[in-house]
């Protein structure tokens, strides 16, 4: 083969190796994302101001605003990490969520400025997809 026929062959088979690990293979579940929920902290709010996301989710904060902000994580379930955004103006920040509980945040320039991110309990894998509604 030529060269030019091996790179060919090579970016093509690169494009379809992404496109069958990034697609559920039994067509459950939704492919991976950069994130699962966003909040944009504006002048001087978060919005939402709350929201409940699964473990393991990813959440998004976008600065829209003229002010500068952070987000940093005051209350946290027990053994969680309180890793917290760096003072911006724009831009964006992500974290993971894996720990049951609620996380609770401040912006320590804005008082006032709060929000909170609440990880539901894992399901639990011994009943799921059992009805647990009662049998007549």
């Amino acid at each position: 083969m030529t060269r030019h026929r091996v790179l060919t062959a090579l970016t093509v088979a690169g494009a379809v190796a992404a496109v069958l690990t990034s697609t559920p293979a039994s067509g459950e579940g939704k492919p991976p994302r950069a994130f699962d929920e966003r909040v944009v902290v504006r002048d001087n709010f978060f919005s939402p101001r709350s929201l409940t996301v699964e473990p393991g989710e990813r959440v998004k904060w976008s600065w829209r605003g003229d002010n500068r902000h952070n987000v940093v994580f005051k209350k946290v379930p027990a053994g969680a990490s309180k890793r917290s955004s760096k003072t911006r103006r724009d831009g964006g920040w992500m974290r993971s969520f894996h720990k049951e509980g609620q996380y609770k945040y401040v912006c320590t320039l804005f008082a006032g400025m709060r929000g909170s991110v609440t990880v539901k309990p894992p399901p639990d894998e011994g009943t799921a997809g059992v009805n647990a509604a009662p049998h007549p």
